[in-house]
């Protein structure tokens, strides 16, 4: 007697990715279908089934609709990379070319003019550096008002290493524990986290604890932004 033995496939492996979004959609409380709402109906159910089962890398539906993804999730840009271990930075090189090929007024691509710690304030420096960056997690935001500090030393290790460039944007509003820009008087535009006012004066706070965990800034330092981004230049 013969006998057919079916060969049955193994159930595919799926990509640490998409266990990382299944597991977010869940932890939210949301169906698929929920997340197409959530997202502005860029896309359809199918696509987050196929993201879910591995079969549609997100990066590959274009930056709209991925950043409608992270919207819909409830995700940063930096919360999405730590949780599926895309790493940020090749986020960005995939997402780059389509950005620049579209950027305008409106654009993902930003120049931004730069300034080294220490020095005066970027705005009123008509020499200053500049670095284009691609960041759609910047849009909302006035152009006009966003500015990058360049981190010389090691007093902010952990956030922020020698060569770090800070976003700053100089509207927000300085809360307890962030990371803020301060024009320290005798000392220029320094990386601080803001710990808030004391006597009158700006209370700082460095995160490498090899340097004063928190200090007075002297009378005259200013915030001038918040930190709202940082990358290292390649």
């Amino acid at each position: 007697m013969l006998r057919y033995l079916h060969s049955v496939p193994e159930a595919k492996e799926r990509p640490a990715w998409a266990v990382a979004i299944k597991r977010r959609r869940e932890q939210l409380g949301f169906t698929q279908w929920s997340v197409v709402e959530h997202a502005g109906d860029l896309f359809g159910q199918t696509t987050v089934s196929g993201i879910e089962r591995g079969d549609i890398h997100p990066l590959s539906l274009g930056a709209e609709k991925f950043f409608g993804l992270l919207r819909a999730l409830r995700w940063s840009l930096a919360e999405f990379s730590q949780a599926t271990g895309i790493h940020i930075d090749y986020i960005r090189e995939t997402l780059a070319s389509e950005a620049i090929e579209r950027a305008g007024p409106d654009g993902d691509v930003y120049v931004l003019p730069v300034i080294d710690a220490g020095a005066g304030p970027p705005w009123s420096n008509d020499g200053a550096d500049t670095v284009e960056i691609f960041m759609p997690e910047l849009r909302g935001y006035d152009r006009s008002r966003l500015f990058v500090v360049r981190v010389h030393g090691d007093s902010m290790q952990g956030y922020a290493d020698d060569g770090t460039l800070v976003i700053c944007y100089r509207d927000g509003l300085p809360e307890r524990g962030k990371v803020v820009a301060v024009w320290l008087a005798g000392d220029g535009v320094v990386i601080k986290r803001y710990l808030g006012v004391e006597n009158g004066l700006l209370l700082l706070g460095n995160d490498n604890r090899a340097y004063r965990a928190a200090f007075e800034a002297p009378e005259g330092s200013t915030v001038i932004g918040v930190a709202i981004g940082r990358f290292l230049r390649g």
